[in-house]
């Protein structure tokens, strides 16, 4: 029996261009790239498969699964790139889905601080630290990424499970960001 954990890489197309010999002109070359690129760039830790499972791109507006795959954690095949980051925020419950909906519409960081907390000082007020602990977090990640539920880069390889990794060397904002989906499997 074994034991996978998927993760969710957010990158931009600004950090990887200097790498690159000519300009990403589509979706397809775009992926064509990010799976060789990012397989060398990300690594793998020994003893471990690896597996890319998936890419959004926000310029192009799409996400594709790899052939053979029903569905990704975190990548929605063939949909709108909000749409990808509404169903990876999804999956955190305590984000008010009218508050993600207005989110976005235009990133308001302001907007999904004043939620994150709201719901921070509910828990305090409840004696629910845990739970105010976990909001934190994510308040304090919110700054860095401008997306909710992404964690820093910081803490891609010290953590030990399935999650959401803000990988870029910095946030650019709008426009060319690029999720790529990856699974890890011990055997």
């Amino acid at each position: 029996m074994g034991y996978c954990v998927y993760e969710g890489l957010l990158l931009d197309e600004k950090d990887i261009a200097g790498a690159l010999d000519t300009p990403i002109k589509s979706f397809d070359q775009l992926c064509e790239v990010l799976q060789d690129w990012a397989i060398c760039e990300v690594g793998c830790p020994e003893g471990m498969e690896q597996e890319v499972l998936g890419f959004a791109s926000e310029r192009f507006n799409t996400g594709t699964i790899s052939p053979g795959l029903r569905k990704a954690e975190y990548v929605l095949h063939g949909a709108p790139w909000n749409a990808t980051i509404a169903y990876c925020c999804s999956s955190f419950s305590y984000i008010d889905p009218d508050i993600l909906n207005q989110f976005l519409v235009d990133e308001d960081v302001d907007l999904m601080s004043r939620h994150l907390k709201q719901l921070t000082q509910s828990h305090l007020d409840a004696e629910e630290y845990d739970w105010a602990r976990d909001k934190l977090v994510a308040l304090a990640n919110l700054a860095a990424a401008g997306l909710p539920g992404f964690q820093s880069y910081r803490n891609y390889r010290q953590a030990s499970g399935t999650g959401l990794y803000d990988m870029r060397h910095r946030n650019h904002g709008r426009g060319t960001r690029i999720l790529i989906e990856f699974r890890y499997a011990w055997w």
